[in-house]
């Protein structure tokens, strides 16, 4: 089921966000979550389905609200990438979040949601940008 997340009062229909199909329902005992600490993925058992319609979603109050938690995910990621191995160089900050704004700003369209798209677009870049900072800080400590 496509999940539609409104964003300082507009629905959100382009870029990374949209549709953001993942499961939604599933039978108990069917499906287990795998991962780490921020955004498990599902494991099914059994055949999927889809629904019609969207799932509306209200994610964040405001912009802040949005990069709070995205510093809050970062750290996580990090951390959860780094126990697994995961190992990056000094450049992956810099890559990362170029192709991050490219993919979701350009390929995916975000830039037709307006100013709200501008801003997911900048706020998503510079988490991507943290994530990989933090975990390059912790595989080179200094």
């Amino acid at each position: 089921m496509p999940r539609c997340v409104t964003y300082e009062q507009r629905w959100i229909r382009h870029g990374d966000w949209y549709p953001d199909r993942l499961v939604r329902l599933f039978r108990k005992g069917h499906a287990q979550f795998e991962g780490g600490r921020v955004h498990e993925r599902l494991v099914l058992a059994g055949t999927l389905r889809s629904f019609q319609g969207e799932l509306q979603h209200y994610s964040f109050k405001d912009s802040n609200d949005h990069w709070l938690r995205c510093q809050h995910y970062a750290k996580l990621w990090a951390q959860t990438k780094h126990e697994s191995g995961k190992r990056v160089g000094r450049t992956a900050p810099v890559f990362h979040t170029l192709f991050r704004w490219f993919r979701g700003y350009i390929l995916k369209r975000g830039f037709l949601d307006g100013r709200q798209g501008w801003r997911i677009a900048k706020i998503c870049t510079r988490e991507v940008y943290l994530k990989y900072k933090l975990l390059y800080k912790i595989n080179y400590p200094q």
